[in-house]
């Protein structure tokens, strides 16, 4: 369908909205944006996707007035009788009603296509992160509930919680929202940031309540050393995904009290990967008691936290590959064009990475 079918759509079905609150025609529209992005990461059909996400709340203020039970079953109703007296493919009007009326994650209700399950992750990702944030407090205000009070203990469930704080709201709904329980790989990794946004706004927000912000030291950062590897293999280089910064970096850590920045790398590849490794060595001098490193180079974590990063090459000459890292992070093999196609990787990591896979063509 072109997209000023959908156009008129959205005006067709805007009485079906009330004005503001967090089931507006806003969050419909979130919705359909977050959607169709994913969509066109999974390979959905748009058609049904966009029908779909635009259609999924229309029976919501009917639910809100206390008219019907489930608004999902009623907005498949309606989105049938919506999208039949149009244009919209037949055969596709079926596989609309179907994702509205699963949308719900809450009914427990399983999507059995990935255009639904699209449509699920993309009402659910609109439930957390900062316009979240904004909402919980709004809705607060609204109803005169306390943004925090820490004789007040959150509920273990979700429900009328009529001295709950708005604080309290996150523990008991927000962030039971784990990234891990969306469907799409997409999904998963935009809940990983929103997610992210959530826990650390509730961390500053009680470090500032109790007064007890942290003091950045920007004059004397503290600095530490960390040596990583990028391991070589059949041109092709090992990753490990950091759940911190949500990216795929080199192998690495902190480097040891009296330990070389060469023996550090060499441990702890063994240690997330399993496999034995040995440095690389491009460099020509000829009077040199240490492994030549790739790259050294200052990362930012904090204005006051910095982590001085010596980087190598290394090759594999024993062990085996573990499953997983040894903090259960996903190993991943990265080609050339991997690497350039990536967007989980930081550009230095993947400049670094391309250098050691050309470097190590040279070396025998």
């Amino acid at each position: 369908m072109n997209e000023q079918f959908f156009i008129e759509l959205k005006e067709k079905i805007q009485p079906y909205f009330e004005a503001g609150g967090s089931h507006d025609f806003s969050h419909t529209q979130r919705v359909y944006n977050l959607a169709v992005k994913i969509a066109e990461q999974e390979n959905a059909d748009l058609d049904v996707i966009k029908a779909a996400a635009l259609l999924h709340d229309v029976a919501r203020l009917k639910e809100d007035n206390n008219e019907i039970n489930c608004h999902a079953e009623e907005g498949a109703r309606i989105a049938k009788e919506i999208l039949s007296k149009t244009k919209f493919p037949k055969e596709k009007i079926e596989p609309v009603c179907n994702a509205i009326r699963v949308h719900r994650f809450s009914k427990g209700l399983k999507p059995e296509t990935k255009e639904a399950e699209i449509l699920q992750d993309a009402d659910r990702l609109d439930a957390i992160g900062a316009i979240t944030i904004a909402r919980v407090f709004a809705t607060g205000g609204k109803r005169g509930r306390q943004m925090y009070n820490p004789k007040i203990p959150p509920y273990e469930t979700y429900g009328n919680n009529p001295d709950t704080t708005s604080i309290n709201h996150f523990h008991e709904k927000i962030l039971k929202l784990k990234p891990e329980t969306f469907k799409t790989q997409t999904a998963k990794e935009i809940a990983g940031k929103r997610y992210q946004f959530v826990e650390n706004f509730i961390e500053q927000f009680k470090k500032e309540w109790d007064g007890k912000d942290e003091i950045t030291n920007t004059i004397n950062p503290k600095r530490e050393f960390l040596s990583t590897v990028f391991v070589i293999k059949n041109n092709q280089v090992l990753l490990t995904f950091n759940k911190k910064v949500k990216k795929f970096v080199p192998l690495g850590g902190h480097i040891e009290e009296n330990e070389l920045p060469c023996e550090s790398a060499i441990r702890e590849a063994k240690e997330e990967s399993g496999y034995d490794v040995e440095l690389l060595d491009f460099s020509d001098l000829k009077h040199k008691n240490l492994t030549q490193n790739l790259d050294i180079h200052l990362d930012i974590v904090k204005p006051d936290h910095h982590h001085i990063n010596i980087s190598y090459i290394g090759k594999i000459i024993g062990g085996n590959e573990l499953s997983e890292s040894d903090e259960n992070t996903e190993l991943r093999w990265f080609s050339e064009q991997d690497l350039l196609n990536s967007d989980e990787i930081f550009e230095n990591t993947r400049e670094l990475a391309l250098k050691a896979i050309k470097l190590s063509k040279n070396i025998k």
